[in-house]
């Protein structure tokens, strides 16, 4: 059982460790930020999201979601989306109607935030799921989460993380109890692939400035490409002065 130290509260954050181990710190990743949703329109629906180096969506194809309820009378129930199951090989994102995928919001801590599906009830944005699938592993991840319940009408809401391979194998489950605004820092001895977050959060949940790697082109191979590209020039030259001679 790991904690999460907020400076002000201690979290109690239950892991379950499959093949490797995922560990959870409040506060900022120590990478810069990826992608943080400004270049995306306001209240679209979509069925994928291409991000900066990775791809999001609802769920991964293998998995299994289904809804649940959570009741705080006498306000009416908030329903939410579960995932079970594993995913299949490799990891690949299920691509859903834009109606039932993700969306980008104004949120409280960020101008543009990813969350999920507007259902018919306005407690249920941001309940459903988000998954995301990077183009390179990685084993560190940091993101802002905002707009949870935080008492509000009495509940506080949790979050679960799964850290997944990329052919499917569940690294770690991270349950987060009575999340709170505010930046989570993922760390893995084992590179994942992608993860898929499920929430309970009365109110819903928004989630904004990922960090993680983008590998960029190496400058090596932009010198061998440069470097290919001045032989092809020199052989051009060489042809033509021959041409001349003759």
């Amino acid at each position: 059982m790991w904690e999460i130290c907020t400076g002000v509260l201690a979290l109690s954050v239950p892991v379950i460790t499959f093949g490797g181990t995922v560990t959870v710190t409040n506060g900022t990743a120590p990478a810069p930020i990826a992608e943080n949703f400004d270049g995306f329109p306001l209240y679209g629906e979509h069925s994928t999201l291409n991000l900066n180096g990775a791809i999001a969506g609802e769920s991964f194809v293998g998995q299994t979601v289904t809804n649940a309820q959570i009741t705080n009378p006498p306000y009416p129930p908030l329903e939410y989306e579960l995932m079970s199951g594993n995913p299949d090989v490799p990891l690949t994102l299920n691509v859903v109607a834009p109606e039932d995928g993700l969306q980008i919001l104004d949120g409280i801590l960020g101008i543009h935030d990813l969350t999920t599906e507007t259902p018919s009830s306005v407690y249920e944005v941001g309940s459903g799921l988000v998954s995301i699938l990077f183009d390179v592993d990685q084993t560190l991840f940091g993101l802002t989460i905002d707009g949870e319940s935080q008492g509000y009408l009495g509940f506080y809401g949790d979050v679960i993380f799964d850290f997944f391979e990329r052919d499917g194998t569940l690294i770690n489950r991270i349950n987060i109890s009575n999340v709170i605004d505010g930046d989570y820092t993922f760390t893995s001895d084992t590179p994942f692939a992608g993860f898929t977050i499920a929430n309970a959060d009365y109110l819903g949940l928004q989630y904004d400035n990922f960090r993680y790697s983008v590998v960029p082109i190496p400058a090596a191979v932009w010198l061998f490409g440069s470097g290919f590209i001045g032989l092809i020039g020199i052989a051009r030259r060489k042809k033509h002065s021959c041409t001349n001679d003759d």
